[in-house]
């Protein structure tokens, strides 16, 4: 991929396992089955994206969103840990 690319692709954390082993050539040896996609093509070759969709919760603030496609919606509110500063 050339240096000055910028992708604009739907990306999970779960996704870096794979996706880093792939580039590395290397197998990922696992006892349970993970939620991440192998995106090393689509760095590479610049395939489209294989997420359309991505749910995530955050049970420590008590929010969730969902992204599709270009859209995002949040369910909660959202508080920091010391309470609001004004």
């Amino acid at each position: 991929m050339p240096h000055s690319v910028t992708r604009t692709r739907v990306f999970h954390a779960s996704d870096l396992l794979p996706t880093l082993a792939k580039l590395a050539d290397s197998e990922v040896v696992i006892d349970q089955q993970i939620d991440g996609v192998d995106y090393s093509k689509m760095i590479l070759e610049d395939k489209k994206p294989y997420r359309k969709e991505i749910i995530i919760t955050d049970e420590v603030y008590g929010i969730s969103s969902v992204i599709y496609k270009n859209y995002k919606v949040v369910n909660g509110t959202f508080v920091p840990l010391g309470g609001l500063v004004m």
